[in-house]
């Protein structure tokens, strides 16, 4: 197993090989994923295991970071924990991709290549959740100008009901 991920990798070629690689990179090179972090401190660790299974070219991996997001109920930073394993299949096409199981995510390579970093960056992205909050946060409903809360606005429409006759 190597601890250094080349910036480059062609899936193919190391899941003949059966090629592994397991390590860390800080997060400020994570471009991406720096848009949704409050801070870009710590590092994610990684492990990519390149094998070949039936015909596929399969990249098994494991990511693991602890992220500082926003909370969008208080604005105020939290931690996320991030521990996810995938399974990708190299593929060259679109036509490959759709023979592919259902066990595994297509990563189209152009050029037998792929950015490594990429790869691991993806899987941080794809595991964030799609709101951020603290377990306690809640947002409390807001009354303003009076109004209660079983005031209809379109009530009035009732009156405006149409019955039918003439």
């Amino acid at each position: 197993m190597q601890d250094r991920l080349p910036e480059y990798i062609d899936p193919f070629s190391l899941a003949e090989r059966e090629k592994s690689f397991a390590g860390k990179m800080p997060l400020v090179a994570m471009l991406r994923l720096g848009e949704s972090l409050v801070e870009k401190t710590g590092d994610v660790y990684y492990e990519l295991n390149f094998l070949k299974e039936d015909k596929a070219f399969v990249i098994q991996g494991r990511v693991s970071a602890n992220l500082k997001l926003e909370c969008q109920v208080c604005c105020d930073p939290m931690d996320f924990q991030v521990n996810s394993s995938f399974s990708l299949a190299a593929v060259s096409s679109l036509d490959e991709a759709l023979l592919l199981q259902d066990c595994y995510e297509p990563l189209l390579v152009e050029e037998r290549k792929a950015p490594a970093k990429e790869i691991v960056e993806e899987e941080l992205l794809l595991a964030l959740p799609i709101i951020s909050k603290h377990s306690g946060c809640r947002i409390e409903p807001e009354l303003s100008n009076g109004i209660e809360e079983t005031d209809n606005p379109f009530s009035v429409l009732a009156d405006f009901k149409f019955t039918g006759e003439n």
